[in-house]
């Protein structure tokens, strides 16, 4: 066997290792990008699950405290003749109410809360 043909399967050994080098990398490039995947599912699921609690712990309030929905009625019917009471409550729940609605925007904005929910 000559220089020239012991060359050539080097050279035919090196291109191999190279394509089956190539190949792996492609295989662990689509697993990395099928994790990635997952967990940003797994973090939306979380961020809708988080905003949803949120919102029926808000809602929950207002069932579970009678004077709470009495204030809030009567700040709907009429402001300016509610009790400065009333009108603090309210405007205690209405800022917790925008402020859940507000996380929802930037989380919705990061991609972490599907359109549907949002």
């Amino acid at each position: 066997m000559n220089w020239e043909a012991l060359g050539a399967i080097a050279e035919l050994i090196a291109a191999s290792a190279v394509l089956f080098t190539l190949i792996l990398l492609l295989k662990q490039l689509r697993i990395s990008n099928a994790q990635a995947e997952q967990a940003n599912d797994l973090a939306r699921a979380n961020s809708q699950r988080d905003i949803l609690k949120q919102v029926a712990q808000h809602s929950t309030l207002v069932v579970g405290n009678r004077d709470l929905h009495t204030d809030i009625k009567s700040c709907y019917k009429s402001w300016d003749d509610a009790s400065s009471s009333a009108r603090w409550n309210f405007e205690g729940w209405a800022a917790h109410f925008f402020y859940i609605m507000e996380q929802a925007v930037y989380v919705h904005d990061q991609g972490l809360l599907s359109d549907e929910t949002y």
